[in-house]
């Protein structure tokens, strides 16, 4: 059965490159769709370039949503919020 779990952030401080890389080796470990919402907009999350682009966006203090739909999506949701 398909799960839907969302999370909200507050982007508190600059993500480097490695740490977004460390994101999607966690992100590739689940069979879950990942996708990030910013003022309405989103991205899928899956792929290592839509994530740096995503991220690359986010100012000091933006918010975003992450949002996780598969079987495993509690799972998920519950380690990726911890990153």
């Amino acid at each position: 059965m398909k799960v839907i779990q969302s999370k909200s952030f507050t982007y508190k401080e600059p993500i480097n490159l490695e740490k977004v890389y460390q994101l999607f080796n966690k992100v590739k470990s689940y069979q879950s769709n990942l996708f990030l919402c910013k003022n309405g907009l989103f991205t899928k999350g899956k792929t290592l370039v839509s994530l740096v682009s995503f991220f690359l966006t986010l100012r000091k203090g933006d918010s975003f949503v992450l949002i996780l739909e598969g079987i495993d999506a509690d799972q998920a949701v519950e380690v990726l919020a911890d990153f």
